[in-house]
């Protein structure tokens, strides 16, 4: 059987992904039903990130979600958000619980040269995340975020490669009262272009 969803919309899509299976909806997301409780849970005061993250880390370990799923999904909704105008908290807290669950199933995360992509998109997840926070002034937020996840994505080719999160983990550092550290870690740069240098200049610049 097969269903077209060129006029359904996501949220009735979801719905028969739970009712008829994954495999009968072209396109339907086979983690879906499982990641939908995990950001439920993110953005809920009673749970939160912690919990989540718990939660998703054994969904991972457990072969029964991805990591690939769980970043693209967290990305996805915190795209929508913004589209939409509204607010992010949630959507934040999702990406959080994802970076952490990262951490807590690292040992079943795929370690190979081959899967370099897959540890920038958790580092791009961590920058969209922490710029959100960051943006709607909420730099304590932004601050657990902006590095968050296991430090494998935290390489040299990635910080050069990406300017724009570099300069921002030093932004958020300095807006933390970590000026000097802000500044160190850009100041070792073997290469200091882009907006990674215009935040060094600013950080390094006279003070009156």
């Amino acid at each position: 059987m097969t269903i077209s969803t060129g006029r359904i919309s996501r949220a009735t899509t979801l719905a028969l992904c739970v009712l008829l299976g994954a495999a009968a909806i072209p396109g339907c997301n086979r983690s879906d039903a499982h990641l939908r409780p995990v950001y439920a849970a993110a953005g809920n005061p009673a749970q939160g990130r912690g919990a989540a993250a718990q939660s998703l880390a054994a969904l991972i370990i457990g072969g029964r979600v991805t990591i690939a799923d769980a970043i693209d999904d967290a990305v996805s909704r915190l795209d929508a958000a913004m589209e939409a105008g509204r607010g992010t908290t949630a959507e934040t807290a999702y990406a959080g619980a994802v970076l952490d669950a990262a951490v807590l199933a690292e040992d079943s995360l795929p370690q190979g040269g081959e899967f370099e992509l897959m540890w920038m998109k958790l580092g791009r997840l961590a920058f969209l995340a922490a710029e959100e926070a960051h943006a709607q002034d909420r730099v304590p937020e932004a601050m657990t975020l902006v590095m968050a996840g296991p430090l494998r994505w935290q390489t040299e080719a990635y910080w050069l490669r990406y300017t724009d999160h570099d300069a921002l983990a030093s932004v958020v550092l300095a807006k933390s009262g970590q000026v000097a550290e802000a500044t160190m870690r850009l100041q070792g740069r073997p290469v200091l272009e882009g907006q990674a240098l215009v935040v060094f200049e600013l950080l390094t610049a006279p003070r009156n």
